[in-house]
C-alpha cells in the first residue's frame, strides 16, 4: 500500500511539472497515468492483504489490465488527449475503491472489526466519485460535481483511509491482546476469567451448567507424562466443542476440569448433550506415539429455575452432581434441577 501511495505522488508530480512545462508533453503524460494506474493497483493489492491478513500471489493478476492500459498508451497515446488521461485514471481508481470496499466487508464474518465498516464506507464514497469523475470526463454533462470538488473530496477521504487503516491495525491488535488474555493457552478455549466475565447477568431460566472432570488424570501423567497430559486436555477440549452449539459456552475451569453454559436448554437437552460429550471422549482414545491413552469422563450438571438468584449456586450444584458421578463409578452424567440441589 506504501507504494501505491508513493506511485500517486510520483504521478501527481509528474502531472505538476508537466502543467507547468518542465518536462516534454509525452514524458509526463505517459509517466503520470502509469505511475497514476499502478499506484491504485498496488492500494488495492494492499488493502485487500490488510483485510485478509496475508497476501496472495494470485494478487499480482491485478497488474495484467493496467499493464495492458500503458501498453495501449503507448500505442495509441490516448494519454495525450486530457479527457482520455483523467478517465482512465479515475476508472481504475474507482475500480480499486469499490473492489477495496466490497472486501473489507466479505471479510467482516472471518473477522468482527468494527473499523471494517469505515473502512468500506470511505472506499465506497471515494470508489463513487471516481467514477462518476471518469464518466463526467468523457461525458460532462453527467457531472456531479465540478472537478475541482471531487479533487477536493477526494484528497480528504485519502487522508481518511490513512486514519482508519491505522484505526483498524490498532483495533486489530487490541482484539488480539484481549483474546489471549480470555483464552487458555494449552486447550485453546476460553480460560476461566473470561467464562465469568461474560456471564455478568444471573442464570436465566432453564440455563445449565455443566461441570466434567476427566477420570483418573492423575495416573495419566504418571504413566505418560504431563506432555501426554496436555495433549489429553487438548483432544478433551476439542472433542467438547464439538459437541455444542454456537451459543454454549465452554471454558477450561482449572487442571482437567472444565466448565460448560447451555444457556435456555432445559432438562432433555441437558441430558442429550451431556451424554454426548461424554460418549465423544470415551469412544476413541487419544494417540500419543506407539501408545493410545484411554480416557473418560465424569459431568455433573445443575438446571437454574426461577428461585436460582446466583451463578454461584448453579455451579455448586453442578459440582455436588459431578462428585456423585465420580462416587458411583464414573464415565457417567448426573444432572438435578437447582431446586432439588437446594
Amino acid at each position: 500500500m506504501s507504494i501505491g501511495f508513493v506511485l500517486m505522488v510520483i504521478g501527481s508530480t509528474l502531472a505538476g511539472m508537466g502543467e507547468w512545462q518542465q518536462l516534454p508533453d509525452l514524458v509526463w503524460q505517459l509517466g503520470s497515468i502509469a505511475t497514476g494506474i499502478f499506484g491504485y493497483a498496488f492500494i488495492w493489492m494492499g488493502q485487500k492483504a490488510l483485510s485478509k491478513r496475508r497476501s496472495n500471489p494470485l494478487d499480482w493478476l491485478a497488474m495484467v489490465p493496467v499493464t495492458l492500459v500503458v501498453a495501449v498508451a503507448l500505442v495509441t497515446h490516448f494519454e495525450m488527449v486530457n479527457a482520455y488521461r483523467a478517465a482512465t485514471f479515475n476508472l481504475v481508481a474507482a475500480v480499486a475503491f469499490l473492489a477495496s470496499s466490497g472486501q473489507f466487508l466479505l471479510d467482516y464474518r472471518s473477522e468482527p472489526l468494527q473499523s471494517r465498516f469505515m473502512l468500506a464506507t470511505v472506499n465506497a464514497i471515494a470508489g463513487l466519485l471516481c467514477l462518476n469523475a471518469g464518466v463526467g470526463f468523457l461525458y460532462p454533462d453527467l457531472f456531479l460535481f465540478n472537478p475541482i470538488t471531487i479533487f477536493f473530496f477526494f484528497i480528504v477521504l485519502n487522508f481518511a483511509l490513512v486514519l482508519f487503516i491505522s484505526g483498524m491495525i490498532s483495533e486489530r491488535a487490541h482484539t488480539k491482546l484481549r483474546r489471549q488474555a480470555d483464552t487458555d493457552h494449552l486447550t485453546e478455549i476460553s480460560n476461566r476469567r473470561s467464562f465469568f466475565m461474560r456471564l455478568t447477568d444471573n442464570p436465566g431460566l432453564n440455563d445449565i451448567v455443566i461441570l466434567l472432570d476427566l477420570d483418573h488424570f492423575k495416573k495419566i501423567n504418571d504413566r505418560f507424562g504431563h506432555i501426554a497430559g496436555d495433549a489429553v486436555l487438548q483432544a478433551v477440549a476439542q472433542r467438547v466443542k464439538q459437541c455444542l452449539r454456537p451459543e454454549d459456552l465452554l471454558a477450561r475451569y482449572g487442571g482437567e476440569e472444565f466448565i460448560i453454559l447451555l444457556p435456555k436448554s432445559g432438562m432433555q437437552q441437558a441430558e442429550i448433550i451431556c451424554e454426548r460429550i461424554r460418549h465423544k471422549i470415551s469412544a476413541q482414545p487419544v494417540s500419543w506415539g506407539d501408545d493410545v491413552i484411554r480416557v473418560t469422563a465424569s459431568l455433573g450438571a445443575a438446571i437454574a429455575d426461577k428461585d436460582c438468584s446466583e451463578l454461584q449456586s448453579l455451579i455448586n450444584a453442578a459440582d455436588k452432581k459431578l462428585y456423585e458421578a465420580k462416587q458411583q463409578g464414573r464415565n457417567r452424567v448426573e444432572i438435578e434441577d437447582f431446586k432439588t440441589a437446594a
